[in-house]
């Protein structure tokens, strides 16, 4: 099999930076070398099906997927590929919506930097991530992941001083502003 570089997926697919579309390019008569005529008919064949088509769909999590010769590859993953000529380390959809590859929504990160900006969990009941309520004291903890490990903020009576606190740690420890959105 061909190793996927960024030339050779630059001759399989068109890609939209504007709209994060990957379209099928017109294959190269050389790409088929088997079957009826010495793959002429597949050449023709896989060209009037398939060339200007999008090659994508939505895989079960969300993430636009394209099949390669077999191989199911995550289409931000291969974007990254064709414009910057490297595989990335993480992809982060800034705006969070992961069938988004735009190329102003997508950026290489370390798996840290991708967990700062994450949506809220669906199970929240306060409304703010890192902010949680202990019943039994009636207060407002608040909270944060720092390099895998949890600091707790404080203790506070009101939601609002629970979630300033929050916001002040997301800031110092560098977090997205879009960390805790709406999912």
């Amino acid at each position: 099999m061909t190793e996927i570089t960024q030339d050779y997926l630059r001759i399989l697919l068109s890609y939209d930076a504007e709209t994060g579309q990957l379209l099928w390019r017109h294959r190269p008569r050389d790409m088929f070398t088997e079957g009826y005529n010495g793959g002429e008919t597949s050449w023709k064949t896989w060209n009037s099906r398939y060339a200007g088509t999008v090659a994508s769909n939505i895989g079960n999590g969300g993430y636009v997927r394209v099949n390669i010769f077999g191989t199911r590859y995550l289409g931000h993953r291969l974007i990254w590929m064709m414009v910057h000529g490297e595989w990335p380390d993480e992809i982060d959809h800034i705006n969070g919506d992961k069938s988004d590859n735009r190329l102003c929504n997508i950026r290489n990160v370390s798996r840290q930097e991708n967990l700062r900006n994450l949506a809220r969990r669906s199970d929240n009941s306060s409304g703010h991530t890192g902010v949680s309520y202990a019943k039994r004291d009636d207060v407002f903890l608040a909270y944060i992941t720092v390099d895998s490990h949890m600091k707790i903020l404080g203790r506070f009576k009101s939601l609002e001083d629970a979630v300033a606190a929050r916001k002040a740690a997301e800031a110092k420890y560098d977090y997205h502003p879009n960390h805790g959105r709406a999912a």
